[in-house]
């Protein structure tokens, strides 16, 4: 007797466990008001955050920052193998729970030659300042 309930509660356990790990999530699309930015040329990039960017260039990151009456979105991709990366920003939507970014890190297109250095690509926009919290999608 006393086999069989240990039997039954390790069973009724070992269940509960996998039930728990088959969670299905949905990922929610996010739907709000296209917002108008500017991708910033690295020459225009202000120093402030031209030196967050040097000291973080390696790694991947995902920053948003104000500088007066703009707001700075920056995404960086961390150090790559090769050069010849783009990236291309997907939307910047602003939806009800704030600023949604979102962008992909593209190779270098088929027959294009690619460069043996490493690289470290970003993407840096600016548009104007917003109350809103910033969601990397």
């Amino acid at each position: 007797m006393k086999k069989w309930l240990i039997r039954l509660f390790t069973l009724s356990l070992a269940l509960s466990l996998f039930l728990a790990g088959c969670v299905r999530t949905e990922e929610k699309e996010v739907t709000g008001e296209k917002l108008d930015f500017t991708v910033v040329p690295p020459e225009e990039i202000p120093g402030e955050l031209k030196s967050i960017l040097d000291a973080n260039k390696e790694s991947e990151m995902m920053i948003s920052y104000r500088i007066g009456e703009y707001l700075y979105i920056i995404r960086g991709y961390g150090k790559q193998e090769t050069g010849g990366c783009s990236i291309a920003v997907d939307q910047v939507l602003l939806a009800e729970d704030g600023i949604h970014f979102s962008s992909t890190l593209m190779g270098p297109d088929a027959g294009e030659e690619i460069p043996k250095e490493s690289s470290c690509p970003y993407v840096v926009i600016k548009l104007p300042w917003l109350e809103q919290e910033v969601f990397f999608d």
